[in-house]
């Protein structure tokens, strides 16, 4: 009897898999959005055509550099605001820590 019972229960288990692995195929992807760095800042892009060129990228008060752009836009934002560098630093790295966990 408990042989009969342990092969239902496994028969079971078995049927009702396919079901949500068949939901799950129905997805469709999200639609892609504009989240390169272009999209965050005019001059972003700026930079980006100059480095595309061959010429170097200057600052004439100040300049933030991290991986991520979300966190270069939260340096520049505190910057902006009338924040130190080490305030900067901090804005980056709060970021950084929400934008690429696995990096820190």
């Amino acid at each position: 009897m408990s042989r009969i019972l342990f092969s239902l229960l496994i028969w079971i288990a078995g049927v009702a898999a396919v079901p949500a692995q068949q939901a799950a195929d129905a997805v469709q992807p999200e639609m892609a959005t504009e989240t390169g760095m272009q999209a965050i800042s005019p001059a972003v892009a700026a930079a980006l055509a100059a480095k595309a060129a061959g010429r170097p990228v200057e600052a004439e008060n100040w300049m933030v550099a991290a991986a991520n752009p979300l966190a270069v836009e939260a340096g520049a934002a505190m910057l902006r605001a009338g924040g130190s560098a080490a305030d900067a630093m901090v804005a980056v790295q709060t970021v950084l820590g929400l934008v690429e966990p696995q990096s820190s």
